[in-house]
């Protein structure tokens, strides 16, 4: 049995697309929203942890938050490097951070406004990279590297990227429950509608159930 000292962090997520890379956080003030509503409010906010943790059980700490800084999640994998987001709420940024998983370095990729969002709620990385935000008036968005917003349905969640293509998952509860999957251009139009649901695997690839 492998001892791995994470200081506290039990739980532990694959890295989706990536090679055996683990990822975990412990979240004392919530999610990123909830802690963006205690500075907020002017409560205490708890800088929180975010690991990483190879196949062989070597852990890494690449960022840590300090003051008024808030780690978000889930991280993403792309081109070898793990992804990963802090807003600083008291600059009142965003950092996007990459962490190599050859060389171990880590870098800031791009910093940007926090006002770049109306607030935190669903506020995440995905690839192919991009920062985007559901908002909870039913509202999708990619905030960087372009700028795009329209309406989406009561139930429907972004699922993927393809291309120019966006797919999301959607429920009707109407006579019987069913699913479908929905795929819009960039500017939100429906191209088409295919019955059933989205499975992404760990490895990346999707599983479309019908």
């Amino acid at each position: 049995m492998k001892t791995i000292v994470t200081n506290g962090i039990y739980y532990l997520e694959l890295i989706k697309g990536s090679d055996g890379w683990y990822w975990g956080c412990d979240d004392d003030s919530g999610d990123l929203y909830e802690a963006e509503a205690c500075v907020r409010d002017g409560h205490p906010l708890h800088p929180n942890r975010l690991i990483f943790v190879d196949q062989n059980g070597q852990c890494f700490e690449p960022v840590k938050a300090n003051e008024g800084q808030y780690l978000g999640q889930p991280p993403i994998y792309e081109d070898q490097k793990i992804i990963f987001l802090l807003a600083d709420f008291f600059a009142n940024r965003i950092h996007i951070f990459s962490f190599h998983t050859v060389t171990y370095q880590v870098s800031v990729m791009v910093e940007l406004p926090l006002s770049l969002a109306k607030d935190c709620y669903n506020l995440r990385l995905e690839t192919p990279l991009m920062l985007i935000r559901q908002s909870s008036d039913n509202v999708f968005e990619i905030l960087w590297p372009e700028s795009i917003s329209f309406p989406i349905e009561n139930t429907e969640t972004f699922c993927f990227r393809q291309g120019n293509e966006l797919y999301f998952t959607v429920w009707y509860e109407d006579e019987d429950y069913r699913e479908e999957v929905v795929v819009r251009d960039l500017q939100g139009n429906v191209i088409k509608r295919m019955d059933g649901t989205i499975h992404i695997l760990s490895n990346g690839k999707k599983w479309h159930f019908i």
